[in-house]
């Protein structure tokens, strides 16, 4: 299976690189090496290389930049997606997208499924929705992965955050009032591997195609993702001594309202999973546990 990945440096796709080389030859691509956001070099790198499976981790991600870069945010998750789809169908190669929770408003009292109506309340929200409204249109054969709560040891998320803020002693305020199921880089990196494994070895999981929500089980607040991090942290003597924690941080549960934020985030970001445990058989672990095998690696 040849494999080109774009967006090597994310959270993601450095996370990618190592989950996608056993399946075959793997051309991972920085921005400086294709631009998603230039036709033309899009294109051509896929028409050199014909890979079989284009895996597209690039994406405009900075939610707040958003409201006030909406240009940027669409010609990126919208645009740039849309023609990198049909240059896969061009070449009828299978294109492997992240889509997010972002595209829900966050009103529903359950788990949203892939067929559930989206209704963004943000900027990013809408682009990433415009891009996979443009996958679905360009017909070319794809997996779109619903995802959400990212957070890995790498770049600027939540978790490198806290844990910043902890080094330095500081207590924190954390929102309380949006709840979802915190997801590492690497489970949904792993995850995308074992479903284009499957795909391969079982001409059957093509019919699941299409959409697919792809996040850790359980839930929890912002705020609760924060007092078990600092929970496990020092619960784990030698680990603590490995951050120098110089205290133990007290952490209040605040409002959205609180931040001041100019983009809106949905209340409610839980992903329903019952597509990839029951058609693709991949239950995925707990949030809680897979936050305990990343802090090993802090």
């Amino acid at each position: 299976m040849k494999i080109l990945l774009t967006g090597c440096r994310g959270q993601v796709g450095w996370e990618l690189i190592r989950a996608l080389q056993p399946l075959g030859t793997l051309q991972a691509c920085t921005r400086e090496q294709l631009d998603i956001g230039r036709p033309d070099q899009v294109s051509a790198v896929i028409a050199a290389l014909q890979p079989d499976v284009v895996v597209n981790a690039a994406a405009y991600t900075q939610v707040e930049a958003a409201e006030t870069d909406a240009s940027r945010a669409l010609a990126v998750n919208a645009q740039a997606v849309g023609d990198l789809a049909e240059a896969c169908r061009r070449q009828n190669a299978l294109l492997v997208h992240f889509s997010t929770d972002y595209v829900f408003d966050g009103l529903s009292q359950t788990p949203y499924r892939e067929d559930a109506t989206p209704s963004p309340l943000n900027i990013y929200g809408l682009s990433k929705l415009r891009g996979d409204e443009r996958i679905a249109a360009s017909g070319c054969r794809h997996l779109v992965l619903r995802v959400g709560w990212i957070y890995s040891l790498r770049r600027v998320n939540f978790l490198k955050s806290i844990l910043a803020r902890v080094r330095e002693g500081q207590d924190l305020r954390v929102v309380a009032d949006q709840v979802g199921a915190p997801t590492p880089a690497w489970v949904i990196a792993d995850t995308t591997a074992r479903m284009l494994q499957r795909r391969l070895d079982s001409s059957r999981l093509r019919d699941f195609d299409g959409l697919v929500n792809v996040a850790c089980t359980g839930s929890t607040s912002w705020h609760g993702f924060a007092r078990h991090i600092i929970d496990e942290l020092v619960e784990r003597p030698a680990r603590h001594e490995a951050l120098h924690l110089p205290r133990v941080p007290r952490v209040e549960a605040i409002d959205s309202a609180a931040l001041g934020a100019h983009a809106r985030r949905p209340s409610w970001s839980c992903l329903d999973l019952e597509r990839l445990t029951v058609d693709w058989n991949l239950p995925l672990p707990a949030w809680r546990d897979a936050l305990e095998r990343t802090l090993r690696e802090a």
